[in-house]
């Protein structure tokens, strides 16, 4: 696997515009009224595949401030408890941002199988804070629905980050760490 150059100082803002211009696109299709009703299937959560996505791979181009105001706009946008869903969002992008270094040499199969635990963990905490504040939660059926969906959307959004926009790997990911074939 070919690991990006670290980037300049420049590029860094430029990746956070990116961020944000792709975080506010996925927020408005989130929340454009494309097939409402009870047997729609439900949309894939882009934000989080975007945001988890760029953590991953750039962890420096996504900053937690950054996260938490798109995770608040998209909250004040869809009519979600304000806050709750920023904060899972946020709590989600920081774990994933944590494994990056470690992720940086697997397969993507084993970086969307991270992913889904940590949608899965997001979506669950939740729906578990719903519940303990006594609001009605979503069905849990529909949350399943909800994460398959995401997850069939992340690849991808991951294909359309790394060869449209160029964002791969960083190449300080795994320091000191022999490779496969014993490159450093």
């Amino acid at each position: 696997m070919r690991l990006a150059p670290a980037l300049p100082p420049g590029a860094r803002v430029l990746r956070m515009a990116l961020l944000t211009a792709l975080g506010l696109l996925a927020i408005f299709v989130e929340a454009a009224p494309i097939g409402v009703g009870p047997q729609a299937i439900p949309s894939p959560d882009l934000l989080f595949c975007i945001v988890a996505a760029i953590a991953l791979r750039q962890p420096a181009s996504a900053p937690a401030g950054l996260v938490l105001a798109l995770g608040l706009v998209r909250d004040l946008l869809t009519d979600l408890p304000v806050g709750l869903g920023a904060l899972a969002l946020l709590v989600a992008s920081e774990a994933l941002r944590a494994r990056s270094a470690a992720m940086a040499r697997r397969s993507l199969v084993s970086e969307w199988a991270l992913v889904a635990a940590a949608f899965l963990a997001m979506l669950a905490v939740q729906w578990a804070v719903l519940f303990v504040t006594f609001v009605q939660p979503p069905y849990l059926f529909d949350l399943g629905r909800q994460w398959v969906v995401t997850m069939l959307a992340y690849a991808p959004v991951v294909l359309t980050i790394r060869w449209i926009f160029g964002i791969g790997w960083r190449a300080a990911a795994a320091p000191g760490r022999a490779g496969l074939k014993g490159e450093a």
